[in-house]
């Protein structure tokens, strides 16, 4: 595996299916991909269990246009960035370090935000756009939309 190996990898990855939440690389482990909330073995490239070398290839080949989060990778073990594969799809990684190797988790952004009717939710919620005063809390477990309906439905005043 090279630095350059990567976006073939992940793109592979994510032929997995058509809704991969999440790309997950850890030292012992065959690369995993997360759909519907749950992991599925990923051997993209005849990749078996990944060593700990491989991780922390894969953690440089992600981080190397970044010299802020790889700085704050060697600072505090762990980093959070942003990954692009031009034209296809954008990720928000997580890297860290745990037992002297570096585990990747990597959040698929899609490209369009859902709108409200995909999202089946009940009409009245739409109201909830059109609040002018007061605190709205959005919650929900992870993976299920929180970020996307509160950057849709932000306006400034």
């Amino acid at each position: 595996m090279s630095l350059l190996d990567i976006a073939s990898i992940i793109e592979q990855m994510l032929l997995a299916s058509e809704n991969v939440s999440d790309l997950n690389f850890s030292c012992g482990q065959k690369p995993q991909v997360e759909v519907n909330g749950v992991l599925y073995p990923a051997s993209p490239v005849g990749l078996g269990r990944l060593t700990s070398y491989q991780t922390e290839v894969i953690a440089l080949s992600l981080i190397r246009d970044n010299p802020d989060a790889a700085a704050q990778l060697v600072k505090t073990r762990t980093a959070d960035l942003s990954y692009a594969l031009p034209g296809k799809c954008r990720f928000r990684v997580n890297i860290f370090q745990q037992r002297n190797s570096y585990s990747i988790v990597m959040r698929v952004i899609p490209h369009e935000i859902p709108s409200f009717e995909s999202l089946r939710l009940p009409p009245h919620l739409a109201d909830i756009a059109e609040i002018r005063n007061g605190v709205v809390l959005l919650t929900g477990p992870t993976g299920s939309g929180k970020s996307l309906d509160a950057r849709r439905n932000y306006r400034p005043h």
